[in-house]
């Protein structure tokens, strides 16, 4: 009976399985006659390695359909579950009827890359053993995968796409190295130089990979008697592929804005900048003029001098190791009091232009700038885009002015008696309010914080503002797990509600402004 399962796939398939040998065939030929491949590559085997990364998983992809997902949509199957054999036995079949296929496609290619580089590489036995290991637990990786994605039916491709997307994001943009990683080492950038070293850890974690897979595969075309395989085969219902469109299409545009955010962030340097470099910040300033005068040379110095003892005191305060660059260009257009960013990457720092000639050392909006700008440089402006940049709007405008009263409020900003609900949603409170008046609501705010003591404010803040955050979405993910609400309360007790109350009643006891 097994027999003649075997001899049933191979009749309904054996075209599709000798047409895939024939394009593997087809690709490593066209690629031999490439010679520029062939001598970039400096060895056949690595034109090899090139046909298992691209081509060798579309070929497996087809087996897969062919086997599995074509049975299922098509109803082919019935045929087989009327058969006197366990539904597990017929599976393990088409298993390894594939198996046997991805590494018949292996030697295909290995002959092949034989033949080319018998007369120009040293081809030992070892040599010889370490590629066929190495290829065929890629083979077996690929196919594993495949077997497993087919059973998803008319989900396979979101499955595959969103796999693959992942995997290339995790490599390029989260700082993993998914390249170096199990099954994607083993056909690395070695996989036709290396000649003694068997790579038995990578060995280990792919057939790890391979069991866990593979399981996963059966489960899927065993449980409730394969009804959801048989489910997941149906073709798309007109919403799912209306959802489907809308989630790629938006899918695309984040792509789209993760890839420009990450782009352009090779560092920073200007010409003829004056630098401070004090282990926890490095300040450059610097004239965008051709020929500075002496006073704005003695400018760049003095601001340069100023903002590096304001972050370094800063610095200490949050308990915070380093924080990004800071970059000040001089700009003899602008007026006093007028400050443009520069809209750098976060991983490149803050760059503030404004008239360095004319603008004190000391003044507090120039140093409120450069706090709320360098402090949400420093967590990838997460403050910016959240209700919480209450807390990194009012630190920049009570840290000039601590020590000392507050300014009076506005009549305006006492009539208001913001709620603990306004913190919550800040940005929106934000919006319907002048400027002045909700920085100075969030000063009054971190102000207040010392009725719960100087440690207390210190350390949620410290909290809130001085950790440094991974610009990928690990950063989003401490975020989840670690609220500023939650903050708030560890470090004071309190919740958004009595910071309100008791910053209302700060307001209240201030001189109000006529």
């Amino acid at each position: 009976m097994i027999r003649g399962l075997f001899t049933k796939e191979l009749r309904q398939h054996g075209g599709l399985f000798f047409f895939a040998l024939i394009l593997l065939a087809i690709g490593m030929e066209m690629m031999i006659r490439m010679n520029l491949l062939v001598r970039s590559g400096g060895s056949a085997f690595a034109l090899m390695n090139m046909m298992l990364w691209v081509l060798f998983p579309l070929v497996t992809l087809i087996l897969a359909n062919a086997l599995i997902a074509a049975e299922f949509r098509q109803r082919t199957q019935l045929f087989l579950e009327a058969l006197p054999l366990p539904r597990w036995l017929m599976l393990t079949v088409k298993y390894l009827l594939g198996l046997t296929m991805a590494l018949l496609s292996v030697v295909v290619l290995l002959v092949l890359s034989w033949i080319v580089g018998v007369e120009t590489d040293a081809i030992t036995r070892r040599f010889a053993l370490l590629l066929i290991i190495k290829a065929s637990a890629w083979a077996a990786f690929c196919w594993a995968v495949c077997f497993s994605m087919a059973f998803l039916g008319r989900y396979r491709v979101i499955a595959s796409v969103t796999l693959v997307g992942g995997l290339i994001s995790a490599q390029q943009w989260l700082g993993m190295k998914v390249n170096r990683f199990g099954p994607f080492e083993l056909i690395g950038d070695q996989f036709a130089y290396e000649r003694s070293t068997l790579p038995i850890t990578e060995l280990l974690i792919t057939l790890a990979l391979i069991v866990v897979v593979t399981a996963f595969g059966f489960m899927l075309g065993l449980v409730r008697d394969a009804t959801l395989a048989t489910m997941l085969s149906e073709k798309m219902s007109a919403r799912e592929r209306a959802t489907f469109i809308i989630l790629t299409l938006v899918a695309l545009m984040m792509i789209g804005h993760v890839k420009e955010q990450h782009e352009n962030t090779d560092p920073l340097s200007l010409p003829g900048s004056i630098d401070i470099d004090n282990g926890v910040v490095t300040i450059s300033a610097a004239a965008a003029v051709n020929e500075p005068t002496d006073l704005e040379k003695a400018a760049l110095k003095a601001h340069a001098s100023a903002a590096d003892a304001l972050l370094k005191e800063v610095a200490t305060y949050l308990r915070t190791p380093k924080l990004p660059p800071l970059f000040l260009v001089h700009r003899r257009d602008l007026e006093k009091g007028e400050i443009e960013n520069g809209d750098l990457d976060s991983r490149q720092g803050t760059l503030l232009r404004l008239n360095l000639l004319i603008t004190p050392t000391d003044d507090h909006k120039l140093q409120t700038e450069i706090l709320y700008h360098h402090l949400g440089a420093h967590q990838h402006f997460r403050k910016h885009l959240k209700d919480a940049r209450w807390v990194l709007r009012g630190f920049s405008a009570w840290w000039p002015q601590r020590g000392r009263a507050l300014s009076a409020p506005s009549a305006t900003l006492v009539s208001l008696t913001p709620t603990g609900d306004d913190l919550r949603k800040w940005l929106t409170f934000e919006e319907g309010q002048d400027e002045r008046d909700a920085a100075d609501y969030a000063a009054f705010c971190i102000h207040t914080l010392s009725q719960a003591g100087p440690n207390a404010q210190q350390q949620f803040l410290s909290s809130a503002l001085g950790s440094t955050y991974s610009h990928d979405g690990r950063g989003s993910l401490r975020d989840l797990f670690q609220p500023l609400t939650q903050l708030l309360n560890e470090a004071t007790s309190w919740t958004l509600d009595e910071l309100a109350k008791r910053a209302n009643c700060q307001l209240k006891a201030k001189e109000v402004q006529p």
